[in-house]
């Protein structure tokens, strides 16, 4: 099967995924175990709201061992491989040998949520999230109101959710605090 020629929503195994996320030059694919989703532009307010909650954690988190990646980080969570919008983890990362490797303990993940994208970062990209044993929370963050759901680990598989709407409201995580007023910054 020519990879680049597959018809879309073909089923792909993960070795041809692999190769199809290596091979493309100026596209990148998330991989849900089955099929292939090929990444598309962020509107203005989606780059801003990525932008700030990116700069703003690696303010907070500069003087400890933590990174803060963005898009282009790719994750592994079980046979899956997404790229989400901010990625943290405090401590030394973990990546598999694939080319290009992919995180494998992120200890955050935010989606900004994009009319394309939305359907599947709330359900099957949500699922496989929550599966990541080194994953403390995950944020699904809207554009088109100040909105987050926040997802926290209470346990070893147990979850929280939290809806915030109020700018004055602050989100947790890896030890800082983000105000909504932090994300949504140029946005509302």
């Amino acid at each position: 099967m020519d990879l680049v020629k597959a018809p879309p929503g073909s089923r792909l195994i993960r070795r041809q995924y692999l190769h199809l996320d290596e091979d493309a030059e100026e596209a990148r694919f998330e991989y849900d175990g089955e099929r292939a989703y090929m990444m598309a532009g962020a509107s203005l307010e989606h780059n801003r709201i990525s932008a700030d909650i990116s700069t703003t954690l690696n303010i907070r988190l500069r003087d400890r061992d933590c990174d803060v990646f963005q898009s282009d980080m790719r994750v592994r969570a079980g046979g899956s491989y997404t790229y989400p919008d901010v990625v943290a983890l405090c401590g030394e990362p973990e990546v598999s040998n694939e080319d290009p490797p992919s995180l494998l303990n992120p200890e955050l993940l935010v989606e900004v949520l994009s009319p394309s994208t939305k359907e599947r970062d709330r359900t099957w990209k949500l699922d496989r999230y929550l599966e990541i044993e080194s994953l403390r929370a995950c944020w699904l963050v809207e554009t088109e109101a100040p909105q987050v759901r926040q997802y926290v680990r209470n346990g070893e598989a147990s979850w929280t959710r939290h809806v915030v709407r109020d700018m004055d409201a602050t989100l947790s995580v890896l030890g800082v605090e983000l105000a909504l007023a932090d994300i949504y910054h140029r946005v509302f």
